[in-house]
């Protein structure tokens, strides 16, 4: 099959978009809504600063107090301590993150596309590959 009639085939069996109320409200207010893609939390700066601010009290939990009045005196001292400067500096990482998977994703598209297969009908070449796998198997040692 080839790329078109592939797409054809997937845009036929997708779901349905699932429509969120509230992306109506902020799309009424003139805002765009944009999703981040599920289980890729490296391209969420949120979850580096969240990694800065357990940090933090972790660093100041000492004692080990984990009643709820520490952790809230620690979790607001946490917050006010991770600064603008360090929030750009993870943007600017995911940004360069994002960046790198797109060129990836763009070299592998790249690649897929060149690969070409070639079906040899020749009884000779499979007793050829077959004595090719067992001697290759050799160089492995067997696990009990």
């Amino acid at each position: 099959m080839r790329k078109a009639e592939l797409f054809s085939l997937i845009d036929s069996n997708r779901p349905k978009k699932i429509v969120y109320k509230i992306d109506n409200l902020i799309e009424k207010e003139g805002h765009e809504v944009i999703r981040l893609p599920p289980y890729h939390c490296d391209l969420n700066a949120i979850e580096f600063v969240w990694s800065s601010v357990k940090r933090i009290i972790k660093e100041r939990n000492v004692t080990g107090d984990l009643s709820l009045n520490n952790l809230k005196s620690l979790l607001q001292t946490a917050v006010t301590e991770v600064t603008s400067a360090e929030w750009a500096a993870h943007c600017k990482n995911v940004e360069k993150l994002e960046n790198n998977y797109w060129e990836k994703d763009g070299l592998l598209e790249d690649l897929v596309d060149e690969l070409s297969f070639q079906i040899d009908t020749n009884d000779d070449s499979d007793s050829e590959e077959t004595k090719t796998c067992e001697s290759d198997l050799e160089d492995f040692e067997m696990l009990e």
